[in-house]
């Protein structure tokens, strides 16, 4: 565009605007045209997918459901439950025992004869495979233990299990505060590297101050849970072949009916062939929501060459970090969209042509009436406009002078531009008089500073700033070299009046330049005739 003419320029923008003003007609009736289509499109494509989602999620929560059923049959909150039940019904029966021998012969044996009596009662005591009871005080002393007699007499007050808990210290502290109570902690039990999880029930008996208690394992059946949930999910199908799929937010495939070989495969890296970790995608909609959601992705449809498109419901079983999916292939709803699009973009192919003809047709006109209008309205007065600065320019470089004013006659804008042209011509019109003049005073001046006349100085004023400041320099430099030839006038002729006695001084010289040079070579000349006075004189008085 920089290298084109004004005339070229209006006419590309012309062809811009009248193309640019066809487009938005051309777009607004395609829009226009395409608007019922698109909505058909959206609506059938929205509701189309959205029963495909409502119907994938009521899967889910089928499955969802199936699995719950297991877990809530191996809840280690029931089955705690149930062992503090059964240990309560066990130490109740032992303590109702102990109440009635210590009633029946208290007053009759002894304090320790009745105590080793109960003792030996509690030391006996079983129930179901390995149940027992031991006896600690308040202390965290063990008074008694059937399994473990090594330990009775032994304080275990900071004794901790591999949690960190004291738990014979809690034993006594529950039944210091409520007489009775459960403890939970872990103990080790034969078949099971670690610690298990264990519960007890512990009750003070007054009369000796002991604390009596009696435990029980939690077995952890949420394994075995698991596999069974996992069996019935894989065997659940519904529709010609929809099925369900586990993986875990690792994520890693915990089980799949059609393809067992992914069973245990880290999914982080699985990827469709557009490139979406599908996987990645189920395990953030699951952290997103906790009512799960849609992931789209592409996948391998059996009687298809290439992977088609599919939609996959997922929600997580939060309790065992499960994400249950079940997908659907939605192809033929695309397919569809697809057939229905293409015939609306045929349709507007054939408006786009059509309009394309219309443009050209109407641009050419455009352009024809544009030339002719431009011609006589801008082309002209701009031509003129450039013949006044060429004037101007020439009276600048002494080619011309006289000036020839811009044709300012107009309103428009290069009227009001020829306008501010005009004023700024006649202001650097003044300043150029002006600095003649003073070039002129300036060259006559110091012609006669050259011949010695120091007593003239520049005269005359411009608005050139910058040669006014020369000037004033100028007229400093002629007053002061007029200033030093007076010293020197001023001490030559004392010194022709044979006074030697004053130097010759001159203020504000330059080190080195031609004044100093001057100023020392008389001072050695009034020096040398001092002393050849003064030796002469001597050889006066001699004689």
């Amino acid at each position: 565009m920089k290298n084109l003419s004004i005339k070229s320029k209006l006419l590309s923008i012309i062809f811009g605007v009248v193309v640019v003003v066809t487009a938005i007609i051309a777009i607004q009736s395609i829009v226009t045209i395409n608007s019922v289509s698109s909505a058909n499109i959206a609506q059938y494509k929205e509701e189309a997918y959205k029963t495909k989602e409502y119907e994938l999620s009521n899967y889910v929560s089928v499955a969802l459901n199936t699995i719950d059923t297991f877990y809530q049959r191996g809840s280690k909150e029931k089955i705690k439950q149930e062992v503090q039940t059964s240990l309560t019904n066990h130490s109740s029966q032992v303590f109702e025992t102990i109440q009635r021998v210590y009633d029946k012969f208290k007053g009759k044996l002894s304090h320790q004869e009745l105590k080793e009596k109960i003792q030996f009662i509690v030391n006996s005591s079983r129930y179901g495979k390995n149940g027992y009871f031991w006896i600690n005080d308040l202390d965290a002393v063990i008074v008694d233990h059937p399994i473990k007699p090594h330990l009775n007499g032994k304080n275990l007050y900071n004794f901790k299990d591999k949690g960190g808990k004291q738990i014979f210290k809690e034993f006594a502290a529950v039944c210091k505060a409520n007489g009775e109570g459960y403890v939970d902690y872990v103990w080790p039990k034969p078949g099971y590297e670690k610690p298990q999880s264990k519960v007890s029930f512990v009750k003070l008996f007054k009369p000796f101050n002991w604390v009596i208690g009696t435990g029980a394992y939690v077995d952890d059946v949420t394994s075995k849970l698991q596999k069974e949930a996992l069996s019935a999910i894989s065997k659940m199908k519904y529709g010609k072949n929809g099925y369900f799929w586990i993986n875990d937010t690792q994520p890693k495939m915990i089980m799949h009916p059609i393809k067992p070989a992914l069973d245990g495969k880290d999914l982080s890296k699985s990827k469709d062939p557009n490139g979406v970790y599908l996987f990645n995608d189920m395990v953030k909609v699951c952290q997103t929501s906790n009512k799960g959601g849609l992931v789209k992705y592409s996948w391998a449809k059996p009687g298809k060459d290439k992977p088609q498109p599919k939609f996959s419901y997922v929600k997580k079983f939060e309790a065992w970090n499960w994400i249950v999916g079940t997908g659907a292939y939605v192809d033929d709803i695309e397919d569809k969209i697809l057939l229905m699009k293409k015939n609306t973009s045929d349709q507007i192919n054939s408006i786009i042509v059509t309009f394309i003809i219309e443009a050209l047709v109407i641009i050419l006109i455009a352009m024809l009436l544009v030339n002719l209008i431009s011609n006589a309205t801008i082309i002209k007065p701009l031509k003129q406009f450039e013949d006044g600065i060429l004037s101007f320019f020439k009276y600048l470089n002494k080619e011309s002078t006289t000036i020839v004013n811009l044709d300012d006659s107009s309103s428009d804008e290069i009227g009001n531009i020829a306008k501010i042209v005009n004023q700024n011509i006649a202001k650097t019109k003044k300043i150029i008089d002006e600095d003649e003049v003073l070039i002129n005073n300036a060259s006559s001046t110091m012609n006669r500073v050259k011949n010695g006349w120091y007593s003239e100085t520049i005269s005359g004023h411009t608005s050139n700033a910058t040669l006014e400041q020369f000037k004033n320099s100028v007229n400093e430099m002629i007053s002061a070299t007029k200033e030093h030839f007076v010293g020197i006038n001023k001490i030559l002729e004392e010194y022709s009046n044979l006074d030697y006695r004053n130097g010759l001084k001159l203020d504000n010289i330059e080190k080195g330049g031609a004044f100093e040079l001057l100023v020392t070579d008389i001072n050695k000349l009034k020096d040398a005739i001092t002393e050849m006075l003064v030796e002469n004189k001597q050889n006066g008085l001699t004689l």
